[in-house]
């Protein structure tokens, strides 16, 4: 699912025309964008205007609005809005804030259906790893940030040794860790499938959406892996506590 969020500016006193305009919206646009599956809202505020929309795909989008009856549509909205030099009407994209909810799903899908369309490629970057924690995730763990791109984010977990973690589930991310020391046991659930293994160094494990999960580390060094997480990380509320197979010997 891709999505994308505007706004833009009316002319002042160009509000009625607009929203009439758009209650009787050209059969042939409706169509197309009925045909591409695009859906949209649009809210107002003084002469201010906030849109938001999605589609399955940005190429659905596009899709939509191509040809001439768009470009039409476009040019005569160009007549009610505040234009750049050009003519065309000043759009600004906007970033997300919060997200909660069904929203969270429809944000990940857009993000990892966008990857490197309509934007500059990223610079190329370098991180040495800290010494010290900067988090503690939500199942107890110990984490250390490295480095992200669209597609997913890169981290450091350790869980001391003689620890168990939290039984949680992630909402949209899914992950692949990669164990570097200690030693220890991953229990993984989901609804036809239960199982727990060994993990040490060497070992790598997946974490699809959704799956239950807990770990302990049971030797004398912390248990320690590298996680990349897919899309990146979108905060602490992205993980649910769960039931899981071992008393958690903290909380963070």
């Amino acid at each position: 699912m891709w999505s994308k969020a505007l706004t833009y500016r009316l002319k002042p006193g160009y509000y009625a025309q607009y929203k009439k305009a758009h209650d009787e919206i050209w059969p042939e646009l409706a169509n197309a964008m009925t045909q591409c599956e695009v859906n949209m809202i649009i809210h107002h505020f003084e002469e201010r205007l906030y849109l938001y929309m999605t589609a399955p795909s940005e190429e659905h989008f596009e899709r939509s609005h191509t040809g001439e009856i768009a470009e039409k549509w476009l040019e005569y909205m160009a007549t009610m809005m505040i234009t750049d030099e050009d003519g065309k009407t000043i759009l600004d994209e906007m970033d997300t804030a919060f997200v909660f909810g069904s929203y969270k799903e429809v944000l990940s899908s857009s993000r990892r259906s966008r990857g490197l369309k309509g934007g500059s490629m990223r610079d190329f970057a370098t991180k040495q790893m800290s010494t010290t924690p900067e988090h503690v995730a939500p199942d107890g763990s110990d984490v250390r940030e490295l480095l992200s791109l669209q597609g997913g984010g890169l981290a450091h977990f350790e869980l001391a040794a003689g620890q168990t973690s939290i039984a949680v589930a992630h909402q949209t991310v899914e992950e692949i860790w990669f164990f570097l020391g200690g030693r220890g046991q991953m229990w993984r659930r989901q609804v036809a499938r239960e199982q727990i293994v060994d993990v040490y160094a060497g070992v790598s494990i997946t974490i699809p959406q959704g799956t239950c999960f807990q770990f302990r580390s049971e030797g004398p060094d912390p248990l320690a892996a590298v996680g990349v997480t897919m899309p990146p990380w979108p905060g602490m509320d992205e993980a649910v506590e769960v039931d899981g197979i071992w008393e958690p010997s903290s909380r963070p």
